[in-house]
């Protein structure tokens, strides 16, 4: 599966993981299953810890409605996210190791 380049709020996850001191154990678009769809945008196991970022890059509408408004960009920059991180939850318990965006193998999920 081709890979979508990250948006500015991607990248700047990553970055973020990448200089501190997570960059040992911090993963790009890692997959649900070989060649299969992004389990999250960026993943970070270090064992017993893993965490699961899903960020998503929502602008507010301005429709004169802001309650309307409000409430799309609430579904889809939070509840989206949720439910990315809760799916990616349930996957990495059925999953022995990482894998990464170019379907190689990384770090095992700790118990």
């Amino acid at each position: 599966m081709p890979r979508t380049p990250p948006n500015a709020a991607e990248e700047f996850t990553f970055e973020l993981c990448r200089r501190s001191f997570l960059s040992l154990w911090s993963y790009r678009n890692p997959r649900q299953s070989p060649g299969g769809n992004e389990l999250c945008d960026v993943l970070v196991v270090c064992e017993p810890d893993v965490i699961i970022f899903s960020v998503k890059e929502i602008q507010l509408k301005d429709t004169a409605r802001p309650e309307t408004d409000a409430r799309r960009w609430l579904r889809k920059a939070v509840e989206e996210s949720s439910a990315q991180i809760y799916g990616a939850e349930s996957t990495i318990m059925k999953s022995a190791k990482v894998i990464r965006h170019d379907n190689s193998f990384g770090l095992p999920f700790p118990k």
